[in-house]
């Protein structure tokens, strides 16, 4: 059984694993730790039934809109893809920053060639093509910002 809860800073390691196991781009560990600090009702973590972390979801407000939430990074391990993990992390995440931010909307980039991906924001998830972002990744490929609207999203409980 999967399970989904809240990222810690005792989750480094096993999030950076699955980063590295499944996204070309690897964030540095400082990265991870700031936005788990700033921000720690932002992100989760998804985890077999034996505690191993096999997916995460990195989320912060972002730095020109702050009732924007941007997922700064979305993993899930090879073999547990295409599960409904993503979005359950997307969820999970959304549902938090409409409670602790009162949030509007979230946005994040995808790769223009991670067509897997662009189709689960897109057709699972109601995500909308805002922009192309020219030469985004180190490696010099484009991505597309995508944003979704959450201001309709219902309120459930404050977090402070």
């Amino acid at each position: 059984m999967i399970s989904i809860r809240n990222a810690e800073i005792e989750d480094l390691l096993g999030m950076q694993h699955c980063n590295q196991q499944s996204l070309p781009e690897h964030y540095k560990n400082n990265y991870f730790v700031y936005i788990l600090l700033c921000w720690p009702s932002l992100s989760y973590v998804a985890e077999d039934d034996k505690g191993k972390i096999i997916g995460y979801i990195l989320t912060k407000i972002s730095d020109d809109n702050e009732k924007m939430g941007q997922v700064a990074s979305l993993a899930v391990s090879l073999s547990y893809r295409r599960l409904g993990i993503a979005k359950k992390l997307l969820n999970f995440t959304i549902q938090s920053l409409v409670d602790c931010y009162e949030a509007t909307e979230v946005c994040l980039q995808v790769r223009i060639s991670n067509y897997k991906a662009i189709n689960l924001y897109k057709k699972r998830i109601n995500f909308k093509k805002k922009k192309l972002l020219d030469s985004y990744y180190a490696d010099g490929e484009d991505a597309f910002l995508l944003v979704k609207d959450i201001s309709n999203i219902k309120r459930f409980e404050n977090c402070y």
